[in-house]
């Protein structure tokens, strides 16, 4: 692929993370198996974010450069089971588990460094604090994510972001 720079794709995947998993606005994937998604396209570009699960989360971004698949990331996270039980009460606790979902949004989404595949070391809004653990700040790259609400972790993650293709 001689029109492939990753620099500009990383400017790409940095726009289109924001379009497609914080804000939610683009093209929706139909359903997949259980899983929902969006997809930004951009030129030659295109990101998929493909999403299932809600107490134990999974998230998969697909990056493409025409219709070579060149990027992908996965996440993996769950809520600690101790902060769910807590309540009883199923509507408040799938509203909190949404609630949570919402800050992890714009946890990544305030993420400035495009090299970085989720988001910054440390964001806080509210009662949240969120907190990022990269192996390298270039891709390929792997690392976990901590949520705390009150001070309290709540929710742990791990994730893994590589190229698909060698230039």
């Amino acid at each position: 692929m001689n029109d492939f720079n990753r620099d500009l794709y990383l400017n790409f995947l940095h726009e289109a993370r924001r379009r497609t998993y914080v804000d939610e606005k683009q093209y929706t994937v139909a359903p997949i198996h259980g899983f929902k998604g969006n997809t930004y396209l951009d030129g030659k570009s295109q990101l998929t974010v493909l999403q299932t699960g809600i107490e134990q989360l999974f998230v998969l971004e697909i990056g493409y450069r025409g219709k070579v698949p060149v990027w992908t990331l996965t996440h993996h996270g769950k809520f600690l089971s101790a902060t769910l039980d807590q309540d009883s009460n199923i509507i408040k606790r799938q509203c909190f588990i949404m609630d949570v979902i919402k800050f992890l949004r714009d946890a990544v989404g305030a993420n400035k460094n495009k090299c970085q595949a989720r988001g910054p070391q440390n964001f806080i809004k509210g009662p949240f604090e969120y907190e990022c653990d990269y192996s390298s700040d270039t891709p390929p790259t792997h690392g976990k994510e901590n949520i705390y609400y009150q001070e309290a972790p709540i929710y742990r993650a791990r994730f893994n972001a590589q190229w698909l293709i060698n230039d």
